[in-house]
Parts: C-alpha cells; sequence; structure tokens
C-alpha cells in the first residue's frame, strides 16, 4: 500500500468518487427491492407472515446502514475513505440482493456448507479492521497526539474489534431464533429430523453438534480469517510510514480532519513565503545582474 501523495506532499483528505455516490443509490434500490419483492411473495403465498417481516426488518436495518455513513460526514463532520465507504455500500448490495432476493445464503456446497454466507463474513471481517483501526486512531488523538503505538497492539485491538462486531451479530441471530421458531438465522433447523419436538420436548437432529454450533463457528472462523490479512498489513505498513497508515485508510472524526486541515493550511502558508522568498532572490540577482552588465558598458 502507497502513501497517497500530490506534489510531493502527503494528502489525508481525497475527493469523493463519483463511484461512491452510484453504488449509495444502488444500496438504496437494492433494499427497496427486498421489501417489494417479499410483499409480493407474501401475497402470492409463497413465503410465511415471519419470513415477510424477517425480510423487511433486514431491509429497514440495511437502509439505515445505507445513510448512517451520510449521517457521519454531514452531521457528524467525519471523514470517511472513499474504498472504504464502497465497501460498505458493496456489502449491504451483497446482502440484500444476493443473500436475501436470489437465495444464495441457502446455496450450499463442499459438505452443505453455505459458501456465499462464508464468502460475506470472510469480507466483513476486512471491512471491519479498518473500523476498529478508526477507534483506536479516534481514541488516541492522532495525529494530533503521536502517542507511538505499537504497531502490533494497533493490530491486536483492530482484531479484537472486528471480532466483537462478529460476536454481537452471532447474538442477533440467536436472540431472533429465540423469539420464534419462524426464524432460522442460525440454521438450527437445517438438520432437524421433525420440525416438531419429541414427545419429551427435545428437538431431534442428525449431526452430534447440531447445525447451529457448526453454522456459528464456521462464521466466526472466517470472520478472523478476514481479519488476519489487515492485520499483517496494518503492521508492515505502521512500520513503514506510522500513523499514516491509519490517516488514509480509516474513519477520521471531526477534530482529526480539523487538525489535518490546519496542518495543510499552514504547509500551505510555508510554501507560499518559501514561493515568496525564492521569488525576491531570484529579482535581486537578476537586478544585480543588469546593475554588473550596466557598470560593464560604462
Amino acid at each position: 500500500m502507497k502513501i497517497v501523495t500530490v506534489d510531493g506532499r502527503k494528502q489525508y483528505i481525497a475527493k469523493k468518487w463519483v463511484a461512491t455516490t452510484v453504488i449509495f443509490y444502488v444500496a438504496i434500490a437494492a433494499c427497496v427491492a427486498v421489501i417489494i419483492s417479499a410483499i409480493v411473495r407474501f401475497c402470492m403465498g409463497k413465503i410465511l407472515s415471519g419470513d415477510l417481516f424477517h425480510d423487511i426488518g433486514m431491509s429497514i436495518g440495511a437502509l439505515v446502514m445505507v445513510f448512517l455513513p451520510l449521517v457521519m460526514k454531514k452531521w457528524w463532520k467525519w471523514y470517511i475513505p472513499n474504498l472504504l465507504e464502497f465497501a460498505m455500500y458493496f456489502i449491504i448490495i451483497m446482502n440484500m440482493l444476493g443473500g436475501e432476493v436470489l437465495h444464495l445464503f441457502n446455496a450450499q456446497a463442499f459438505s452443505g456448507m453455505r459458501l456465499y454466507d462464508k464468502f460475506m463474513h470472510t469480507f466483513n471481517g476486512v471491512i471491519f479492521m479498518f473500523f476498529g483501526y478508526s477507534v483506536l486512531g479516534m481514541m488516541n488523538n492522532i495525529p494530533e497526539k503521536n502517542s507511538g503505538l505499537s504497531p502490533l497492539f494497533c493490530a491486536l485491538f483492530a482484531i479484537a474489534f472486528s471480532m466483537l462486531i462478529e460476536y454481537v451479530w452471532e447474538i442477533y441471530e440467536y436472540t431472533l431464533d429465540s423469539i420464534s421458531d419462524v426464524f432460522n438465522m442460525q440454521r438450527w433447523k437445517d438438520d432437524l429430523v421433525s420440525l416438531l419436538p419429541n414427545e419429551n420436548g427435545y428437538w431431534e437432529i442428525t449431526t452430534r453438534r447440531g447445525s447451529a454450533i457448526v453454522d456459528t463457528m464456521t462464521d466466526m472462523i472466517v470472520h478472523l480469517i478476514g481479519s488476519l490479512p489487515i492485520a499483517v498489513l496494518g503492521v508492515i505498513q505502521m512500520k513503514r510510514h506510522g500513523n499514516d497508515f491509519i490517516l488514509q485508510t480509516c474513519v477520521l472524526s471531526k477534530k482529526q480532519v480539523a487538525y489535518l486541515q490546519k496542518f495543510n493550511a499552514e504547509q500551505d502558508g510555508a510554501d507560499a513565503k518559501e514561493t515568496d522568498v525564492s521569488q525576491v532572490a531570484e529579482e535581486a540577482a537578476a537586478d544585480g545582474q543588469a546593475d554588473c552588465g550596466e557598470k560593464a558598458q560604462c
């Protein structure tokens, strides 16, 4: 990863990509499409009311996530790097269109493993690592206070933050499955012998551990697998470039943005003074040469 420079100077606040604006509206369209699809399928009798509320609830939650970066930037005055913002919208589209509309979450391969679902959890591990680094940068007020944090410590913190998000998501899935038998977020129904408990009130399953714990643990494992390469990248980049890795790849708070803007303004002022001094020196040199020429003629 190269540190972005323009005219030899580091650039921390980049202009917004057009592609980011486009994918923002595509993400909104994807969420609306899931809502419309759920209503149409319910009216046709293809899904139950529980599935309807699940799809609509997921879509509303996704819409909140779509507008969250806008709130961060407009109200909180935060800065979100273009690539990270693009990736956030990409995840929402892949979840809504691929997972909910095309039902790719249910596609199975390799002994029943749902590869699309595992791919999304792996990709989430990558994205949330950058949010972990972002939180670390904000908490330590980088770059105003250069605390000299260990790159290894920063990587371990980001991994812990990323896994915390995955853990909270699994709690959310478990909660929904516990509220109603309609939900199958943790895939607990996948290996049931019967859709009803036996005479003793127990669910009978075909595997020793149960499909729910297998789904949960594999989700957390692939999330960790996605997080580890970013941890290695972070250690390498922070050893080479210090805090620039966080400043150019992560979310920056209002205070951090203000400091960087002030720093850039001071740099511009210093460059302007250097330019003025050099121009004065060049003009003086030119006048000196002209005077020498006149004296020689005399």
